[in-house]
């Protein structure tokens, strides 16, 4: 049975326990047909993310005696981000739940389909634009209690495959929030002590923390 002296120990070698709370999602500029300021504010408004893991699909063989399980391609589950909805843009038409409608939008640059009602077709849309074209990284970045990132992991080749309804009742004034399901090739992961590629979103916010603290002591 461990001490308390012994997990104190452990924990003061670490700033401080990973806290839910601290991360930020950050989505490439290959987005198609959005503009980057919308693209920005997506980090901003993702209210709760979930980092995947992996597992292996096996097979099972015997020949005599207990079966055994031999490991024959990973998988990759699907990650789930939950936005909160804005309202109209300010003094302008723009219409609002402008979360909802980048993710929308991203579908249909995927899978055309009519937006009018007018243009309705006789039959649906079965055509599909090639992966290359529409799909774009994503990174989630934790953050440790000294504000310096702690962990990154990077989504490679992602895409919406659901845009969840958003809840809508007159018995509640919570914000609106709309849930997005992505699908990905395969995901990267770094820690603090890698590296990371210069000019990648945790680089510039580790240059960020240290030129903040830089300037601190400076003072």
């Amino acid at each position: 049975m461990s001490s308390v002296r012994e997990i104190t120990e452990m924990l003061n070698t670490y700033s401080d326990l990973q806290r839910q709370s601290r991360f930020k999602v950050f989505f490439s500029s290959k987005i198609p047909n959005f503009a980057l300021d919308k693209i920005r504010d997506l980090s901003l408004t993702c209210e709760a993310v979930d980092i995947p893991g992996r597992a292996f699909n096996t097979f099972d063989y015997r020949t005599y005696g207990p079966v055994v399980k031999f490991p024959i391609q990973s998988f990759f589950g699907e990650v789930t981000c939950t936005f909160f909805c804005k309202g109209n843009l300010r003094y302008s038409n723009y219409t609002g739940l402008p979360e909802k409608r980048i993710f929308e939008d991203w579908m249909n640059y995927i899978n055309p389909y009519p937006s009018s009602r007018g243009n309705k077709p006789d039959i649906p849309y079965h055509n599909f634009k090639y992966k290359d074209n529409y799909s774009a990284d994503m990174q989630i970045v934790c953050y440790g209690v000294d504000h310096k990132p702690s962990y990154q992991i990077d989504l490679i080749n992602s895409f919406p495959t659901t845009v969840s309804p958003v809840s809508m009742t007159w018995t509640s004034e919570e914000v609106a929030r709309v849930a997005v399901t992505f699908s990905y090739d395969y995901f990267v992961y770094k820690n603090q002590t890698d590296g990371y590629p210069e000019g990648s979103e945790i680089a510039i916010s580790t240059a960020q923390s240290s030129r903040a603290t830089n300037l601190g002591r400076e003072r």
